[in-house]
């Protein structure tokens, strides 16, 4: 029934009757949700923890992320809000919730469980204020009139939580008075659009990933060096836990000098005594039972400093090289090893689009795979899904990459497999936490989260995040109207931008002016195309899914090029300027029945589709219409002033080339590097540009040669 629980074979005197614990949930605990009985549910076990304890229904707190073996940001289910004396009936039939949610769920992770709970816990404090004490009044006209008095009804995911209620009512003993899916409009309310995360400035995205993959590539040589290094040192701290436990064994110290910390030092405490075990007492415990528990509270061991130095030098390991560099074994290998750890997340992030939730849940054995296209390598990253909807998608996913996603992650490999090969339970772990040598364990999602974004907010990477001029006209046209970030301020980088950063550049606009981007994922974007038609339908869904966004994205700039026109508003290049000299023409045109679909998207995206009409970026707000064009990288601003296929809508990229060719002119002038060639050519651009920005009516100074570089006979006369 459920696909959530791992195999548990406990036997003890709660479950005498029932072979395993499995047996007890279907055969006891669900059919006494089903029939409500409280009462007895009172003392029922709801779950057994890793280390055997058993989690009551009348606690008030569930703390079951390890029953289910899974290491998410939500540890387990709180009901204390509920705790009055009013809201009893309310807590019961939450708590049954839960149980149904655990238990009965087939495609539900258990995150996403405690978060419907969360949701339905809020929903019930809704319904006290109204004098409402059991969720089996819940009706349409109820919840229309909270939605009128409360904002969490905005949130699409909160109604969402209401109709999974809805769907679980079969496994409750209760059920609701609504007979229909839940919707905003049935609710009628607005949903508030979910928060956007900024798309990453090309400077920076460009410089970060230039920067890291350097690194990256650096490392990648010396592989071999990198892996024998973590080798050595986990050797030692292994070496160090080995000398301190038998010292603790053999009575050369004591407990209290063995372990650092009170709340340390308590914790095994309690965990020996589990085990009817006074790790005080003497004799001492045998050594099997000693390092078991050991291993599972997993405390600070004291002197550590002190006995790791003395191993060092006993081995002579002072140094470990990585090529020519030599770094202190103390502290400074394990600092870059770090560094290189997050280096490769943040690339294999930037090269896929996946979230944090998939690059937490990689396999070390099944992650990597390459295969041959036509000649052409194509690089594939496969991992579990983090959202998943029955019928919608699949629970495993792969992600087309290029060839430094790849690398980063067969390098990210081989660093974690060093640490995971010291416990066989970890085997299948991908990320591996690197906080404490002493005692390896995985590294759970939010601290992969943590420590991710920790390292780009770093200096660690190289990478000047305070935003300048640009990066802000930039920002403007990827999220206008964004009051985030202002000039100046430092760049708030985090995980979740790689995966926008990537559509937005790649997929859904295509911006290919930026020559680092070009190059990094023009093999990228050729590979994905060439995949995705020839396999498997999950392949051929994302691809669908991405032309459709690409043809979304060119139907509404299309149509909203020509609805300025309409509105007289300035439109520059080549094609701008004869659609307004038409409009000029007929003050009607777009009246005219025909002419007037050219300000619907629709009639754009139909036009797109059937190959009649084509849009790509050539810089940020121009664009080409022509289908045959290259899509270029170095673009000339003079091409688009009369070309017929050109559209110019914005001006920021203009007005930036045109400041950085005026800045190129004073600064080689200065340095005496002018020559005829370079002066004719910047000019040129400066020129073009300010023509550009008279068709669009833009204020600006326009530029003037200083009488220095003319007095030096440079012929600019003919451009």
């Amino acid at each position: 029934m459920n696909n959530l629980l791992p195999e548990l074979t406990y036997t003890g005197l709660t479950f005498k009757d029932f072979n395993n614990f499995q047996s007890y949930i279907d055969k006891y605990l669900l059919p006494l949700v089903k029939t409500g009985d409280f009462n007895t549910l009172q003392s029922a076990v709801i779950a057994i923890d890793k280390n055997g304890n058993e989690i009551m229904y009348d606690d008030d707190t569930w703390l079951c992320a390890d029953v289910f073996q899974t290491i998410e940001s939500s540890r387990g289910f709180h009901f204390q809000k509920l705790s009055s004396s009013d809201a009893v009936l309310l807590k019961n039939q939450l708590k049954s919730l839960a149980i149904a949610l655990m238990y009965c769920g087939k495609h539900r992770t258990f995150e996403s469980s405690v978060a419907i709970v969360n949701d339905i816990r809020e929903l019930s404090l809704m319904l006290l204020s109204v004098n409402v004490y059991t969720l089996d009044k819940l009706d349409e006209d109820l919840l229309i009139e909270l939605a009128c008095n409360f904002d969490k009804f905005t949130d699409g995911a909160f109604i969402s939580s209401i109709n999974n209620l809805i769907l679980a009512t079969p496994h409750l003993s209760f059920s609701t008075l609504i007979n229909q899916r839940l919707t905003a409009k049935v609710l009628d309310v607005e949903l508030r659009e979910a928060e956007q995360y900024l798309v990453i400035p090309p400077r920076i995205y460009k410089d970060l990933l230039t920067n890291l993959t350097i690194k990256m590539n650096h490392a990648s040589h010396h592989m071999d060096e990198i892996v024998h290094g973590c080798k050595t040192i986990l050797s030692c701290y292994n070496e160090f836990k080995s000398m301190r436990y038998k010292a603790f064994l053999e009575g050369e110290t004591t407990f209290d000098s063995l372990i650092e910390g009170d709340k340390s030092k308590q914790r095994v405490i309690e965990a020996f005594r589990s085990e009817e075990i006074d790790i005080k007492s003497i004799p001492k415990p045998n050594k099997e039972d000693f390092v078991r528990i050991m291993e599972t509270c997993q405390p600070s061991l004291s002197s550590q400093h002190h006995f790791l130095n003395q191993i060092f030098t006993r081995r002579n390991v002072n140094f470990i090289k990585v090529g020519v560099i030599k770094y202190n074994i103390s502290g400074k290998f394990m600092e870059y090893i770090r560094e290189l750890v997050s280096t490769c997340r943040v690339l294999i992030l930037a090269y896929t689009g996946m979230r944090i939730n998939e690059l937490y849940r990689l396999s070390p054995v099944n992650a990597i795979q390459n295969t041959k296209i036509k000649n052409q390598t194509i690089y594939q990253i496969t991992t579990r899904q983090s959202k998943i909807k029955k019928g919608v998608q699949t629970k495993n996913d792969i992600f087309v990459t290029n060839e430094i996603g790849y690398k980063a992650t067969i390098l990210l490999n081989n660093i974690m497999q060093v640490f995971r090969e010291q416990n066989p339970k970890y085997i299948n772990s991908f990320n591996i936490s690197l906080k404490n040598l002493t005692f390896i364990s995985p590294m759970s999602k939010p601290a992969l989260a943590s420590t991710t974004n920790s390292f780009l907010k770093s200096s660690s990477h190289e990478v000047d995040l305070n935003l300048t001029t640009e990066d802000i006209q930039h920002l403007a046209l990827s999220d206008p109207g964004q009051k985030k970030v202002n000039e100046s301020e430092p760049f708030n980088i985090t995980n979740h931008m790689f995966r926008r950063s990537l559509a937005y550049y790649l997929i859904g606009y295509e911006l290919l002016a930026f020559p680092m981007l070009k190059e990094q994922f023009s093999h990228l974007s050729s590979a994905m195309t060439k995949w995705y038609a020839r396999n498997a339908s999950s392949f051929q869904k994302l691809y669908s899914e991405i032309q459709d966004e690409r043809v979304t994205q060119q139907s509404k700039i299309l149509a909203r090029v020509h609805r300025k026109i309409a509105n007289n508003e300035r439109i520059a290049g080549g094609k701008g300027k004869a659609l307004r000299k038409l409009v000029d023409t007929n003050k009607n045109h777009f009246e005219e029945s025909l002419n007037n679909r050219a300000l619907e998207e629709e009639y754009w995206a139909k036009l797109i589709k059937s190959n009649k009409a084509h849009l790509h970026a050539i810089l940020p707000g121009i664009y080409c219409t022509n289908s045959n064009c290259d899509m270029r990288i170095s673009i000339e601003l003079a091409e688009c002033i009369e070309c017929e296929f050109d559209l110019v809508e914005e001006v920021f990229s203009i007005e930036a080339i045109r400041i950085n060719a005026m800045k190129n002119i004073i600064v080689l002038h200065e340095k005496n590097e002018l020559s005829h060639s370079s002066l004719s050519h910047f000019l040129m651009k400066i020129k073009a540009a300010e023509q550009i920005l008279n068709d669009m009516n833009f204020e600006y100074k326009p530029f003037e040669v200083p009488d220095g570089i003319l007095g030096k006979n440079i012929p600019v006369t003919n451009l």
